[in-house]
């Protein structure tokens, strides 16, 4: 399969292909400076023999999940290390951030899987660096000799810390994604060469296709990443405003799918509640958008969002809360799958099937949990789904 991936070997970032028995059906010349494993000792050989993590069961049951769901596996840097020994020049091991992806396209058989692995060290350093510098910051705070002069100099080197964070997450996407839109450009250039057979332009499509889901998994893996480290404004927000922010947002999709949607005058009776704005659009646009994706084949989407306030939902009289329905008619969600749906990267259907990476939900609840509030869902598999947003009329700012 050398052939089929000529511009793989001019990518900065290591990339294996392994078919479902798992021997290497591709090794590119980043992975042989990397390990010193040349390509044709290793192409036709089990990974797992090579490299003893990949013979691990816990490794093997992960790889191997990714052919059953065609959903992307990550094996990050800070919890799956050295997944392919690497020594620094340093003598320090090298820290990698992996993702598996299956190679496929709608109607085709999961038999090959890419590995990509990308050197994060530096980062990894980073990050190191900033936890030590927050350890410390909580280990004066938690002092009885800390003084208000010492409290003052703590919440700046946390915010200074904060911002590296950011920068850091900033990074560490950009780099991830710039090696992707290569492979995606060489793949072009290869596809438009008129010597390239027909086998090399298929693998070609496919190999592109994963970029694609690839590309939009790092995009939303930083988009979630901001959504925890970023700090945002709050104060007063009227509900009905963020949902038809998020509407005029979805205005083309919605037109797209001859959808329906029914914004009760309830919404509009919703006192204000402390939030961010758009993080609170943000929010309704996912499950707005979810509702219009995941129809019924030949059913035109309806998507009906209403609220209510709910008095003192504790014994002990707490503030008064909303609950804003957003209900469709969609394909519903299994009773087993509710609390897995808010999990990030938990997919339900293959990639296939349906685009996205599995983010949206888990974001829209962490959204939730940063304003004092929760998210749930209640369905029959096959009548539709209601997600239910709960939040304080009055909370303290969570930023």
């Amino acid at each position: 399969m050398d052939e089929c991936f000529p511009a793989l070997d001019v990518v900065p970032v290591g990339i294996c292909v392994v078919d479902r028995r798992l021997d290497v059906v591709f090794w590119n010349r980043c992975l042989e400076r990397w390990t010193g494993a040349l390509r044709e000792a290793v192409v036709g050989r089990c990974i797992g023999d090579l490299f003893p993590k990949l013979a691990e069961p816990r490794y093997v049951t992960r790889v191997m999940s990714v052919f059953e769901s065609g959903a992307p596996v990550i094996f990050s840097s800070q919890l799956h290390k050295w997944v392919f020994p690497v020594t620094c020049r340093d003598g320090s091991m090298q820290r990698q951030h992996c993702i598996v992806n299956i190679i496929d396209e709608p109607g085709a058989d999961r038999d090959h899987a890419m590995i990509v692995v990308q050197d994060v060290t530096d980062q990894s350093r980073l990050l190191v660096s900033y936890r030590e510098m927050r350890d410390q910051a909580l280990r004066e705070l938690a002092s009885r000799k800390v003084a208000e002069e010492k409290t003052i100099e703590y919440t700046e080197r946390l915010e200074e810390a904060n911002g590296e964070l950011e920068l850091f997450a900033q990074v560490a996407a950009h780099d991830l994604r710039a090696p992707l839109r290569r492979i995606r450009a060489l793949g072009d250039l290869i596809e438009l060469d008129g010597e390239a057979c027909e086998v090399t332009r298929v693998h070609l499509r496919l190999m592109k296709s994963s970029v694609v889901r690839m590309d939009a998994l790092v995009r939303d893996l930083h988009v979630y990443s901001r959504a925890m480290t970023q700090k945002v404004v709050f104060g007063e927000v009227e509900v009905l405003a963020a949902v038809q922010d998020a509407l005029t947002d979805l205005s083309a999709l919605i037109e797209q799918g001859g959808g329906q949607i029914r914004v009760d005058p309830s919404i509009g009776e919703l006192p204000r509640v402390y939030g961010n704005p758009d993080q609170l659009r943000q929010v309704f646009q996912n499950l707005v958008g979810n509702a219009l994706k995941y129809q019924r084949d030949g059913v035109p989407p309806h998507v009906g969002i209403a609220g209510e306030i709910v008095e003192h939902p504790t014994a002990s009289g707490g503030p008064n809360v909303l609950k804003i329905h957003v209900r469709d008619n969609g394909i519903g969600i299994e009773e087993q799958y509710f609390a897995r749906i808010f999990e990030p990267f938990r997919r339900l259907h293959g990639p296939g099937s349906y685009d996205g990476s599995g983010i949206g939900l888990a974001l829209c609840a962490k959204i939730c949990g940063r304003h004092g509030g929760r998210i749930d869902v209640s369905s029959e598999g096959g009548d539709g789904s209601t997600f239910t947003v709960t939040l304080p009329v009055r909370a303290a700012a969570a930023a």
